[in-house]
């Protein structure tokens, strides 16, 4: 078929099926840099100043903002009310402003209890049997003392349990799993076996 080119006018033969698809829009490849180069006074859409672009840029862009700072402003503008509280997909009703799960601790969990717990179990995580005192140099912290039901306001002594750092972090994941097998450990009075 015949099509006119839309930089000089001139008429070319080219397929349907290729101007479908935007391949073969000018006569020769002259008229397509040639038209390519072409610049257009533009309106940023956020500040109001005239920017100049090429075409092409429209085509790939939209060439809306004179500037990545505009462009950067506006997206931001636009996302942030969109992701924020009850529409972002990782909500859970407000329970990640508190430590972990979904209520506070209670007065209860203190620094004594924590003490009598490390101390019941004679300074050793309950897991792989790290000492304290290497805990200290490692982490640079004490033991820390885990809930084994993951109930903040539980702060009975068969529910808690001293587990170094890294251990800990292996006890938030498959919680139900971990659940039912230290509430064996501690009836037992024995150290979890991992391996």
């Amino acid at each position: 078929m015949r099509y006119s080119c839309p930089k000089c006018q001139r008429e070319y033969i080219s397929y349907p099926c290729k101007q479908k698809k935007g391949w073969k829009l000018f006569c020769s490849t002259l008229c397509r840099s040639l038209a390519r180069k072409t610049k257009v006074e533009r309106t940023c859409q956020l500040c109001d100043k005239k920017f100049i672009v090429k075409r092409m840029a429209i085509k790939n862009s939209g060439a809306k903002y004179c500037s990545h700072k505009c462009m950067n402003k506006a997206q931001r503008g636009k996302a942030k009310h969109k992701i924020r509280g009850e529409n972002h997909p990782n909500w859970r009703g407000g329970s990640s402003f508190y430590p972990y799960g979904s209520r506070p601790y209670t007065s209860e969990f203190n620094d004594t209890l924590k003490e009598a717990i490390r101390k019941r179990d004679n300074y050793e995580c309950q897991m792989c049997g790290l000492r304290e005192e290497e805990h200290i140099l490692v982490w640079g912290a004490s033991l820390q003392v885990h809930h084994i039901d993951y109930d903040k306001l539980n702060c009975k002594h068969d529910n808690l349990m001293s587990l170094c750092n890294q251990c800990h972090g292996r006890t938030n994941y498959n919680r139900k799993a971990w659940t039912e097998n230290l509430k064996e450990v501690v009836k037992k009075g024995e150290k979890y076996e991992m391996f």
